[in-house]
């Protein structure tokens, strides 16, 4: 369990976190606050895993992408330097089968999709 592990943190750049067999409650605010993250390789996750807060205030994130199932809500619009592919990976990751959670993309996801 990472609880909020890199909140705040000044890192740059994080390399592969391999949440699959975390809990429902696991995780929170795992990311959180860190300003400076531009890049994280790849994110692990199952349908399960609480997407709590994981991106408030990741400003600089560009580039991410995720392995699995997001199946609870996510809220990433913070994140407005999100690249295609990593908007894409996002999306690609979303259940097919969960209903009532939302995802909140930033307001230049379509600008992005647009232009690529």
């Amino acid at each position: 369990m990472l609880g909020s592990g890199f909140q705040n943190s000044k890192f740059t750049r994080i390399g592969e976190i391999n949440c699959s067999s975390f809990t429902a409650t696991g995780t929170t605010s795992l990311f959180s606050g860190c300003t400076a993250l531009k890049v994280i390789d790849k994110i692990v996750i199952n349908e399960n895993i609480a997407l709590t807060s994981w991106f408030t205030s990741c400003t600089s994130l560009e580039e991410i992408r995720f392995e699995g199932t997001i199946g609870k809500s996510l809220d990433i619009h913070w994140s407005t330097k999100l690249s295609m592919p990593s908007l894409a990976s996002i999306v690609g990751a979303l259940s097919k089968t969960v209903t009532g959670q939302s995802i909140t993309l930033p307001t230049t996801a379509r600008d992005t999709y647009d232009s690529a």
